[in-house]
């Protein structure tokens, strides 16, 4: 299934939950950004049906994702984003292919420090260029 602009977040997380969401959720932040107001509220008004049936990291960056576009736009985000469903007990991490302990606990802590704070407060950390784009 492929990602249509028109689609939003409704498809986005669909088509990612499904699929490999890395290339889906790249498209849905490139379409947010270049949408006017009106559209972006649209997209990302209504929480997305699989996100509460999710893997609890998935749906907690879905909702990351969300709170942190609308801020970066200065549009009030969505109430659904504030639900407790979306903050993991335990860390989720942007790295996991390290070994060295040593180079992990190094990792991490640039993690945690770096990670814009819509993330952080989710127990995400994975980098201030988690919504970057090349």
């Amino acid at each position: 299934m492929l990602f249509r602009k028109e689609d939003g977040l409704l498809a986005a997380a669909d088509i990612a939950a499904a699929n490999d969401p890395s290339l889906t959720w790249s498209q849905f932040i490139d379409n947010f950004r270049a949408s006017d107001e009106a559209t972006r509220r649209k997209i990302v008004r209504d929480e997305p049906a699989n996100v509460p049936g999710a893997d609890p990291a998935f749906a907690a960056f879905v909702a990351a994702t969300v709170e942190a576009l609308c801020n970066e736009v200065g549009m009030p985000p969505p109430q659904w984003v504030f639900h407790a469903r979306f903050v993991l007990s335990e860390p989720a991490w942007g790295i996991n292919n390290i070994k060295n302990p040593e180079t992990l606990a190094a990792a991490r802590a640039l993690l945690r420090a770096e990670s814009l704070p819509e993330f952080a407060a989710r127990n995400l950390f994975y980098g201030a260029n988690v919504l970057s784009r090349v």
